[in-house]
């Protein structure tokens, strides 16, 4: 007789799994030699025997070590294959039948998580790093730095058109304010499961920065830009992508 050991194999995160194949002649009169090979219905998995080949005196147990492989489920499912073991001596044969079990862990709540931390935390570093030459990092969101912005549209006329430099350095507190918002707003995304306060707030932030960029790099100069503002836009992308990972 044949059997399987384990007759169930079970695995996780894996394509392969390992068995063994107990074959017994223990009532033959004269060595046996078979040959082993397997099948499943679906002809999804992949036999290995060593050997693949066994002699067995009368009376003994022959051992053959079988690994045996098949394509991972989706992360999160799990898929049960019907397998079976013959073997064959040329003029009959015996088999023995189990099954195969995979199952993978679903990493889209840990990629989201991930994803939108970073994001939150580029975007908050961002805006406290300098967007436009000349800025000093962090000081633009003093009280001074906000009273010097909220003079300098006071002090603007109606009929007055203001230089694009000093505008975007006296908007800047505020939009930095609105991006540190924003990066909350990413954050409490992960209250949800849907994922879409996150991807909102993220593609805000990546429009929002990305329209500055190319208004003050078409106005005044590309060369006037400081990394800060790179990196919200990186944060903000980062975000977006982990609010696309919801769990399905």
């Amino acid at each position: 007789r044949i059997l399987l050991e384990p007759q169930n194999v079970v695995t996780r995160n894996t394509r392969t799994g390992r068995l063994r194949v107990r074959l017994e002649n223990t009532q033959g009169w004269g060595t046996l030699r078979v040959r082993l090979y397997g099948r499943d219905p679906e002809g999804a998995v992949r036999f290995s025997f060593a050997p693949d080949v066994l002699d067995i005196p009368p009376g003994q147990i022959g051992w053959s070590a079988v690994r045996i492989s098949a394509p991972r489920p989706d992360g999160g499912k799990e898929k049960t294959r019907q397998i079976q073991v013959m073997a064959n001596d040329g003029n009959a044969a015996i088999e023995a039948t189990g099954s195969f079990a995979q199952s993978s862990a679903n990493l889209r709540p840990y990629l989201r998580v991930l994803l939108t931390l970073l994001g939150a935390l580029l975007v908050a570093v961002g805006a406290f790093l300098p967007w436009l030459g000349g800025d000093q990092a962090g000081g633009l969101l003093t009280m001074d730095a906000f009273a010097e912005s909220v003079e300098y549209f006071g002090q603007l006329s109606t009929n007055e058109t203001p230089e694009y430099d000093q505008l975007a350095r006296a908007a800047a507190p505020f939009l930095r304010v609105g991006f540190l918002i924003l990066a909350a707003f990413m954050l409490f995304g992960l209250t949800g499961t849907s994922g879409r306060l996150t991807r909102v707030a993220a593609l805000l932030v990546v429009l929002t920065m990305t329209a500055g960029i190319v208004v003050y790099s078409i106005l005044v100069g590309a060369d006037g830009l400081a990394r800060g503002s790179l990196v919200v836009v990186f944060g903000g992308i980062i975000g977006f992508a982990g609010g696309l990972f919801v769990k399905r």
